[in-house]
């Protein structure tokens, strides 16, 4: 699923987003995407820390709701890269699809973003992985490591609420696995945990007609792991076995 160019505003975050201001140069952006292909819309709300003066958001209200009409007049969901604040509130009300994030979501927040029925991904290991921390320019390091126990705290309120969760990775590619770990450590069961990356996941990226799930008709793509997951979730760290589309990739023979 690609999302070509990302918006972020001028003045805003977003260290792989391109730069637009305005009405006009937001609705062009969504449009030579589409162009380029396209499978959704990502838009840069807020930042990535909460700051003295809370979190704030770089597009206005209807600036996000063009990008938003953009892309749902050619079919197209909307992710946003949102933390919280009064940019999460303008994301629901103006109809994005996907709130990625959410490290710093009030109890309030969760519980509209439980009322509006939309999707959270949760990425927490951005927060709790110091060598990937030290590899952020100097101004975000000290924040990262400041605000990571605020952060668990916000994830486990989400999960307990019953927010609607996938897990993704980030920046920390490849470690979908501790993703998957860090949702168990704040309070999700080993199943949903499973599910937030798997039939979750799918039905966030619109492709749960095909992967997700073990069902006739799907893509036989699926892991076979050393131990019982739904009993020890650290053993999707142990992969033994790699099947894509029905042929084995990779497998560790026993020792």
């Amino acid at each position: 699923m690609v999302a070509t160019r990302g918006i972020r505003a001028v003045h805003g975050y977003g260290f792989v987003g391109y730069p637009f201001g305005g009405a006009d140069q937001l609705r062009s952006a969504v449009r030579e995407n589409v162009a380029a292909g396209a499978d959704l819309i990502k838009i840069y709300i807020t930042g990535s820390l909460r700051g003295q003066k809370g979190i704030p958001s770089y597009f206005s209200r209807s600036e996000i709701q063009e990008v938003v009409d953009e892309a749902h007049r050619v079919g197209l969901p909307v992710a946003t890269h949102c933390i919280g604040g009064i940019g999460l509130e303008w994301a629901l009300e103006t109809g994005i699809d996907v709130i990625e994030h959410g490290y710093f979501m009030t109890d309030r927040e969760i519980d509209l973003l439980v009322k509006a029925d939309r999707w959270l991904v949760m990425t927490p290991s951005i927060f709790f992985t110091d060598a990937r921390i030290r590899t952020l320019p100097p101004e975000l390091v000290a924040g990262h490591l400041q605000q990571r126990d605020e952060v668990a705290q916000r994830m486990r309120a989400a999960i307990r609420a019953g927010v609607k969760f996938a897990v993704g990775t980030d920046g920390m590619h490849g470690g979908l696995a501790q993703e998957v770990q860090y949702l168990v450590d704040f309070g999700a069961t080993p199943g949903q945990a499973l599910m937030a990356a798997t039939g979750h996941a799918a039905r966030v990226c619109g492709l749960r007609d095909r992967i997700g799930t073990l069902e006739s008709g799907k893509f036989a793509d699926l892991i076979g792991v050393e131990g019982n997951p739904l009993e020890d979730i650290q053993s999707l760290q142990r992969v033994k076995t790699v099947i894509a589309r029905g042929n084995v990739r990779h497998r560790v023979n026993p020792s």
